[in-house]
Protein backbone atom coordinates (compact mmCIF):
# COMPACT_ATOMS: atom_id res chain seq x y z
CA UNK A 1 0.00 0.00 0.00
CA UNK A 2 1.68 3.17 -1.12
CA UNK A 3 1.79 5.67 1.05
CA UNK A 4 -0.24 4.44 3.72
CA UNK A 5 0.52 3.36 7.55
CA UNK A 6 2.95 0.22 8.56
CA UNK A 7 3.31 -1.67 11.13
CA UNK A 8 6.63 -2.03 12.67
CA UNK A 9 7.47 -5.10 14.48
CA UNK A 10 10.60 -5.58 17.04
CA UNK A 11 11.95 -8.70 17.57
CA UNK A 12 13.28 -9.14 21.67
CA UNK A 13 16.72 -7.78 20.87
CA UNK A 14 15.25 -4.54 19.10
CA UNK A 15 12.77 -4.54 22.06
CA UNK A 16 15.35 -4.34 24.90
CA UNK A 17 17.33 -1.70 23.05
CA UNK A 18 14.26 0.25 22.76
CA UNK A 19 13.58 0.25 26.48
CA UNK A 20 17.21 1.27 27.22
CA UNK A 21 17.55 3.83 24.75
CA UNK A 22 14.14 5.64 25.41
CA UNK A 23 15.77 5.94 29.54
CA UNK A 24 18.84 7.11 28.08
CA UNK A 25 17.54 9.39 25.57
CA UNK A 26 14.96 11.03 28.06
CA UNK A 27 18.04 11.51 30.28
CA UNK A 28 19.72 13.74 27.74
CA UNK A 29 16.59 15.76 26.83
CA UNK A 30 15.44 16.56 30.58
CA UNK A 31 19.58 17.59 30.45
CA UNK A 32 19.02 19.85 27.72
CA UNK A 33 21.85 17.84 26.02
CA UNK A 34 20.66 17.78 22.40
CA UNK A 35 24.09 17.41 20.97
CA UNK A 36 24.28 13.77 22.68
CA UNK A 37 20.84 12.69 21.68
CA UNK A 38 21.48 13.16 17.99
CA UNK A 39 23.46 10.53 17.82
CA UNK A 40 20.82 8.08 19.17
CA UNK A 41 21.54 4.37 19.57
CA UNK A 42 21.36 1.54 17.29
CA UNK A 43 20.97 -2.21 17.04
CA UNK A 44 20.88 -3.59 13.13
CA UNK A 45 18.24 -1.69 10.82
CA UNK A 46 16.59 -0.72 14.33
CA UNK A 47 17.73 2.90 15.66
CA UNK A 48 16.14 5.79 18.01
CA UNK A 49 17.54 9.31 17.49
CA UNK A 50 16.52 13.05 17.43
CA UNK A 51 17.35 15.23 14.65
CA UNK A 52 19.06 18.45 15.76
CA UNK A 53 16.82 20.98 17.07
CA UNK A 54 13.47 19.74 16.56
CA UNK A 55 12.55 18.45 19.99
CA UNK A 56 11.36 15.11 18.56
CA UNK A 57 12.61 11.19 18.50
CA UNK A 58 12.45 9.20 15.66
CA UNK A 59 12.25 5.40 16.18
CA UNK A 60 13.28 3.49 13.20
CA UNK A 61 13.20 0.17 11.51
CA UNK A 62 15.13 0.62 7.89
CA UNK A 63 13.60 3.44 6.40
CA UNK A 64 9.96 3.43 8.53
CA UNK A 65 10.36 5.77 11.19
CA UNK A 66 7.41 7.51 13.51
CA UNK A 67 8.46 11.02 14.96
CA UNK A 68 7.60 11.49 19.07
CA UNK A 69 7.25 14.81 20.76
CA UNK A 70 9.04 14.89 24.01
CA UNK A 71 6.05 14.33 25.77
CA UNK A 72 5.18 11.40 23.62
CA UNK A 73 8.95 10.34 24.02
CA UNK A 74 8.24 10.71 28.37
CA UNK A 75 4.81 8.74 27.65
CA UNK A 76 6.74 5.83 25.99
CA UNK A 77 9.55 5.74 28.18
CA UNK A 78 7.03 4.97 31.27
CA UNK A 79 4.74 2.69 29.57
CA UNK A 80 7.38 0.69 27.47
CA UNK A 81 8.93 0.03 31.31
CA UNK A 82 5.66 -1.67 32.36
CA UNK A 83 5.71 -3.66 28.91
CA UNK A 84 8.78 -4.77 29.49
CA UNK A 85 8.75 -5.16 32.85
CA UNK A 86 5.72 -7.49 32.08
CA UNK A 87 7.33 -8.78 29.38
CA UNK A 88 10.58 -10.40 31.47
CA UNK A 89 7.92 -11.80 34.23
CA UNK A 90 5.86 -13.65 31.57
CA UNK A 91 8.99 -15.14 30.06
CA UNK A 92 10.22 -16.22 33.61
CA UNK A 93 7.15 -17.78 34.05
CA UNK A 94 6.87 -19.46 31.19
CA UNK A 95 8.40 -23.32 32.37
CA UNK A 96 5.99 -23.47 35.00
CA UNK A 97 2.94 -22.45 32.80
CA UNK A 98 4.36 -25.46 30.74
CA UNK A 99 4.56 -27.43 33.56
CA UNK A 100 1.15 -26.60 35.10
CA UNK A 101 -0.68 -27.11 31.99
CA UNK A 102 1.14 -30.97 31.25
CA UNK A 103 -0.39 -31.63 34.95
CA UNK A 104 -3.63 -29.92 34.42
CA UNK A 105 -4.29 -31.55 30.89
CA UNK A 106 -6.18 -34.59 32.28
CA UNK A 107 -7.96 -33.36 35.10
CA UNK A 108 -11.83 -32.07 35.68
CA UNK A 109 -10.79 -30.35 38.99
CA UNK A 110 -7.98 -27.76 39.20
CA UNK A 111 -5.11 -28.28 40.10
CA UNK A 112 -3.06 -26.70 43.03
CA UNK A 113 0.52 -24.90 41.44
CA UNK A 114 3.69 -26.20 42.63
CA UNK A 115 4.89 -24.11 45.75
CA UNK A 116 7.77 -22.35 43.78
CA UNK A 117 5.48 -21.15 40.80
CA UNK A 118 5.51 -18.22 39.57
CA UNK A 119 3.61 -15.52 41.29
CA UNK A 120 2.50 -13.58 37.79
CA UNK A 121 0.32 -16.48 36.53
CA UNK A 122 -3.47 -16.15 38.00
CA UNK A 123 -3.33 -19.97 38.09
CA UNK A 124 -7.23 -20.45 38.60
CA UNK A 125 -7.83 -18.54 35.83
CA UNK A 126 -5.81 -20.49 33.90
CA UNK A 127 -7.34 -23.26 34.54
CA UNK A 128 -10.62 -22.61 33.68
CA UNK A 129 -9.63 -20.97 30.45
CA UNK A 130 -7.77 -24.33 29.89
CA UNK A 131 -11.07 -26.71 30.62
CA UNK A 132 -12.71 -23.75 28.99
CA UNK A 133 -11.25 -25.01 25.39
CA UNK A 134 -10.51 -28.68 26.07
Amino acid sequence: MEGGSKSILLIDEHSDTLADCLHNMLVLICNGDWAAVVVGCENGAFRLSSPRNYGSARPCFGRQYISLTILALQYLARMFHVVQQQLNDYALALSDVLSYVALSFTSLTYVEQVPNASEHIDYRHLFEEFVTVV
